[in-house]
């Protein structure tokens, strides 16, 4: 495989690789804007970072985290509920990006 062949197939990752981050952070705006323009009392606190993931803190008990799963180019998006405390983290669903 020549230099160049390799370039090209790293561009073309980098360029997917961007293109599902930019798809993860529309996401998590989207989940944002719907959860805190929501006229429903959903008793909850927010903290975000958005390379990473979402966490809700609902009636000042339960996290619900929203991640990517691990690994590079994951298309798997994870949802976990733990107590405050930070005890038994359990995964409740995943669903899949698509590209």
């Amino acid at each position: 495989m020549t230099i160049w062949e390799i370039s090209e197939k790293a561009d073309y990752i980098a360029q997917r690789h961007r293109r599902l981050q930019d798809q993860w952070h529309i996401y998590c705006n989207s989940l944002v804007q719907g959860i805190t323009l929501s006229k429903a009392r959903l008793h909850h606190a927010m903290s975000c970072a958005p390379d990473k993931e979402l966490c809700f803190v609902l009636f000042e008990h339960f996290r619900i985290y929203v991640t990517l799963a691990d690994g590079f180019n994951s298309h798997t998006i994870e949802y976990y509920v733990e107590t405050k405390d930070g005890e038994d983290k359990q995964r409740i669903a995943q669903a899949q990006l698509s590209i």
